[in-house]
């Protein structure tokens, strides 16, 4: 319900805000979610590498040590890069909650855009809720305006 003294448009970006912040954390959880899949390949070359010491080495072949290296080490990058945007983008919805650094907050829009389907629309709808005057003005910091020192108020 509006009372007199709430204005539509801020209740509008309010909501939109709220929502858009819950997008985000549901995003970032399911992007940790989705790097632990590799996490498969880290094992998978972990038993490689135990198994190698076991099973003699085949002349004109890679190593069963190397290949499992590799598939550690890629499967390692993959988790941590992919954990790293899910801190991001929890970031984001918290930036977003607290109206706070709204150029992180775009500046990962474009990152989610990426992301077919749902980070196309998260990136689209944070570039949309983010670009309105009215939400631009929430994400200032409370300042005093400078005045010139010659168009001061004299009092």
């Amino acid at each position: 319900m509006i009372t007199d003294n709430q204005n539509p448009q801020d209740i509008l970006d309010e909501e939109h805000l709220r929502l858009l912040s819950l997008f985000h954390y549901v995003r970032a959880g399911s992007t940790a979610f989705v790097a632990c899949i590799p996490l498969i390949h880290v094992i998978m070359g972990s038993i490689m590498i135990i198994a190698s010491q076991h099973v003699p080495a085949k002349q004109n072949e890679p190593s069963l040590a190397l290949m499992g290296g590799i598939f550690v080490v890629v499967g390692l990058t993959i988790v941590i890069l992919g954990w790293l945007l899910a801190v991001l983008q929890f970031l984001v919805g918290r930036f977003i909650k607290l109206k706070q650094h709204r150029t992180f907050c775009m500046v990962m829009a474009g990152v989610n855009c990426l992301a077919i389907p749902y980070g196309t629309l998260a990136g689209v709808m944070t570039f949309i809720v983010l670009g309105r005057d009215s939400v631009r003005a929430r994400f200032m910091p409370n300042t005093v305006p400078v005045v010139p020192s010659g168009l001061a108020p004299q009092g």
